[in-house]
């Protein structure tokens, strides 16, 4: 990990970036002010990626509301997935790290048409 991160946000972000890069996964990372989800991981097989899982991490921001997070989070996304999808990936996961998790489950069970 590198030094002088101490937040609870960074400190989540790194341990998962450790976990993947312990079973080989390709790691691409965007943390703080940079663009992008904080951790793009791929699992790749013979040279190619197979499939991708976008990390994001809400701990320690104020979102502005579950809606206003989704929608901002799908734009944001929204290249990344069709950057892959003109790889031929055809598996994606989300994961959210989160303090709320009771607002944001409710929210995808209510919202799951419209986030696919």
């Amino acid at each position: 990990m590198e030094e002088g991160r101490e937040t609870l946000h960074d400190f989540s972000i790194d341990y998962i970036k450790a976990l993947a890069e312990v079973f080989g996964w390709r790691v691409r990372e965007a943390k703080g002010f940079q663009k992008g989800p904080d951790l793009i991981i791929e699992n790749i097989v013979d040279d190619k990626v197979q499939s991708v899982m976008f990390v994001e991490s809400e701990v320690g921001h104020d979102q502005g509301g579950v809606k206003r997070y989704f929608d901002e989070l799908l734009k944001r996304l929204e290249p990344y997935v069709k950057e892959y999808v003109g790889k031929g990936v055809k598996l994606y996961s989300l994961v959210i790290i989160t303090n709320a998790p009771r607002r944001l489950t409710e929210y995808v069970r209510r919202n799951r048409s419209e986030l696919q």
